[in-house]
């Protein structure tokens, strides 16, 4: 499978984790750990599973939430199932919808609803009478169990062989494979650079084959300095400085006397900000309850990423200024365009210019980091007195 294939997977991985955010986890069953195991009996859902090995034998009324290596259901299900792992096997009957991503996606038992799955390996088995329509996109996909409904996807390669009611729409596939038990009620439309194998007394509509879209070439990057881009972002820049400092004045200046006093703790703490975070929010994710703050966390670092020219610039202003002993005697924001003229011009310079925007970055990071670190310092304590405030921020143990 071709890498735009898989990150694509790995997106719609993703999406499915996020959708979680729609239940109400007050009114839910949650269970988590290294081996989750769910006796066999009835339980009330909705039921949201998180850990390694996931086995779930009791019979659910409601909806299942499932994140882990190896998810295997065998209880019934009255709702839909939410599933991102490695290897997921279902099968119990599910009386819902099916949403799967993972690299093997085995399906046995029957669906009441519609399939949606994303993988590696995926195989729809007899037992699995599909009452809706089925989308699956993978490397391998199986469809061996009746469909009453219509079939979509794509894959490398596609093995039909039991009773569809509705059309089968193939976006892309190598080698398309109908068995000799396949009927299809509707039309095939398949795009493939390969004529289908289509077994004798196989019973189908109108077989419609499109050849594959030609390949787009990809756009040759203009070389060179863009000046128009330059302008654009630092007219931009300068804006965005003023309204911070109109909508939230003391926050530049505290930024400012971070970075003076504590520059290389500054740098060690963003880059480990730099490496650490994105690792964090999934994570988080992963652990259903803490996907808002996850969100949160995406949310602040994306915003600090995209300012960090802005804080370094008002921090430069400041020290140039200050050098030159120019404080009060000229308008402060002259300080501050000249620096943040000066890590546009470094941060175009090819090569060099992306150590100067990643040093920039970690920096950024770094003081809002220990900025924040000072500001809970100075906030009154439960008996009313604020804590004193160390003069510098301690260096990180090794």
């Amino acid at each position: 499978m071709g890498k735009k294939n898989r990150g694509f997977f790995g997106i719609l991985a993703a999406l499915f984790l996020t959708l979680i955010l729609v239940v109400p986890v007050m009114a839910a069953e949650t269970r988590s750990g290294d081996n989750v195991y769910v006796e066999s009996g009835q339980i009330k859902g909705p039921l949201f599973a998180t850990g390694n090995t996931i086995t779930i034998n009791a019979d659910v009324d409601g909806d299942i939430f499932a994140a882990g290596q190896t998810i295997t259901i065998n209880g019934t299900v009255s709702g839909d199932i939410i599933a991102a792992g490695n290897t997921i096997s279902i099968y119990g009957g599910v009386q819902g919808d099916i949403r799967a991503a993972g690299n093997t996606i085995t399906l046995i038992g029957p669906i009441e609803g519609s399939v949606t799955c994303a993988g590696n390996t995926i195989s729809l088995r007899e037992s699995a009478n599909v009452k809706r329509d089925v989308i699956m996109m993978g490397n391998t996909v199986e469809i061996f169990g009746p469909v009453s409904g219509q079939v979509l996807g794509s894959a490398n390669q596609m093995h039909i062989n039991n009773s569809i009611q509705g059309d089968v729409t193939i976006w892309d596939v190598q080698n398309l494979i109908l068995g000799p038990k396949t009927m299809i009620a509707g039309d095939i439309t398949y795009r493939s650079a390969n004529e289908a194998q289509i077994a004798p007394g196989v019973i189908t509509g109108a077989v419609q084959r499109l050849l594959p879209l030609p390949m787009p070439e990809k756009p040759v990057p203009a070389k060179g300095f863009s000046w128009l881009a330059a302008v654009i972002q630092f007219a931009a820049g300068i804006l965005f400085w003023a309204i911070i400092y109109l909508l939230i004045p003391k926050f530049l200046p505290r930024m400012e006397k971070t970075a003076q006093r504590s520059p290389l703790p500054s740098l060690g703490w963003g880059l480990l900000a730099l490496i650490v975070t994105p690792i964090a929010a999934i994570l988080l994710m992963v652990t259903v309850i803490g996907i808002p703050l996850a969100l949160i966390l995406l949310i602040l670092y994306i915003v600090i990423l995209s300012t960090g020219k802005i804080i370094i610039s008002d921090v430069l202003g400041r020290l140039l200024a200050n050098i030159f002993k120019q404080e009060g005697r000229w308008p402060f924001v002259l300080a501050f365009i000249v620096a943040y003229a000066i890590l546009i011009l470094l941060g175009k310079i090819p090569t060099f210019g992306f150590f100067i925007n990643v040093i920039i970055a970690c920096l950024a990071l770094g003081v809002f980091i220990l900025t924040y670190f000072r500001w809970r310092k100075e906030q009154p304590s439960a008996s009313g007195q604020a804590e004193p405030v160390p003069e510098s921020i301690p260096e990180p143990v090794e």
